[in-house]
């Protein structure tokens, strides 16, 4: 934590982090890292638990002016090192200021898979080095002009690096129709492990967890149709799939399932001649006659 030159900024980053705080389970850990007149822990990484204690101790809290974020980010790394946690992952907050951190340290967090998102508040000396942090930790960057922003920046990135990337046996349910699906319904579907993902509109979801993990989905993409199916189709992830009596069937429906959408009254055909790309496209009315303008 780093205190922010605007008014009532110490305030402001006390709630953010009560914010993280609140969005995290009892089972998780969470670590403050502040400078106060030396670089310091508010406290080492601890199991939340019932939050109380650790929230008092967030609200007690007052951080200064740092000056570098070489050393407040050497100590949280050596807690994450130490951590057995499956995702150890820091949230820098800061307006900017402060010198960046050496790239050996970097360096030495990719090699341990901590990663490092990084939010800057109202930042009055350029994005530029907590970008390149980001960029370093494969976190994420934010930029925040105004305050107000804050809980709801860091409660998004609490929820996208708290969830595991990957699920233990599931089960999935069909939710929605879908052409990849019209010969596999009427039976139960199989528990699976899956990696997890994000759901995009305008993807079709038709095969979701009830935590609601997309284990199967499709989208357009340009002229042609993208699927993806977040498991294995090998014993590894998928054992109970390969034992199905419509593993076959399923995984030669995806295919027929997702065709392209035709456009119905243009026809594209793409040709090669004397190294140069040829695309031509004919344009034809419902009675199939040619169309001309």
């Amino acid at each position: 934590m780093h205190g922010m030159e605007f008014n009532n900024g110490n305030q402001v980053s006390r709630q953010c982090a009560i914010g993280v705080l609140d969005a995290m389970g009892p089972n998780d850990e969470l670590g403050v890292v502040l400078w106060d007149g030396q670089d310091r822990w508010l406290f080492p990484l601890t199991k939340v638990g019932d939050r109380q204690d650790l929230g008092r101790q967030i609200m007690g809290m007052n951080q200064g002016d740092l000056p570098s974020f070489q050393n407040v980010m050497t100590i949280g790394y050596q807690g994450l090192k130490e951590s057995s946690a499956s995702i150890r992952h820091m949230i820098l907050f800061s307006d900017g200021d402060p010198a960046a951190p050496g790239d050996e340290l970097m360096a030495s967090m990719r090699d341990e898979k901590i990663t490092v998102s990084t939010v800057l508040i109202a930042g009055h000396a350029g994005p530029d080095t907590m970008i390149e942090i980001a960029e370093k930790g494969d976190g994420r960057f934010y930029n925040i002009p105004t305050r107000a922003q804050l809980p709801q920046i860091f409660l998004k990135e609490t929820a996208s690096f708290s969830r595991p990337p990957f699920r233990g046996a599931v089960h999935a349910q069909q939710v929605a129709a879908s052409e990849a699906l019209t010969r596999v319904r009427g039976g139960a579907i199989p528990t699976a492990r899956l990696c997890r993902h994000q759901r995009k509109t305008p993807r079709r979801t038709p095969l979701l967890t009830a935590q609601g993990d997309p284990l199967l989905a499709h989208w357009q993409y340009g002229l042609g149709r993208a699927v993806a199916f977040t498991s294995d189709a090998r014993a590894k992830w998928g054992s109970r799939w390969i034992n199905w009596a419509r593993y076959r069937t399923f995984w030669v429906q995806i295919p027929i399932g997702a065709p392209r959408i035709e456009t119905g009254d243009l026809s594209a055909d793409v040709a090669i001649e004397r190294g140069n790309g040829i695309i031509s496209v004919e344009a034809m009315d419902a009675a199939g006659n040619y169309r001309t303008s």
